[in-house]
């Protein structure tokens, strides 16, 4: 009975998902950008970033190594 209701969750929960999906246009283009790839280099360049500066701080305010 149980495999029962699991079936259908799961049905109702991928008919959501299709349904979301199928509702946004393909061609839709990303904010400030041309193009999603040029996006997600943004996004990559900037977590890039980040860590590189958390590990620059890491090195000029290590109490230990000093």
């Amino acid at each position: 009975m149980a495999l029962a209701y699991t079936s259908v969750a799961i049905r109702t929960a991928f008919g959501a998902m299709r349904t979301f999906m199928g509702s946004q246009s393909h061609d839709e283009r990303p904010p400030l950008f041309r193009t999603w790839g040029q996006l997600y280099a943004a996004v990559l360049i900037f977590l890039f970033l980040i860590i590189v500066l958390l590990y620059l701080f890491t090195i000029a305010f290590d109490e230990v190594s000093a």
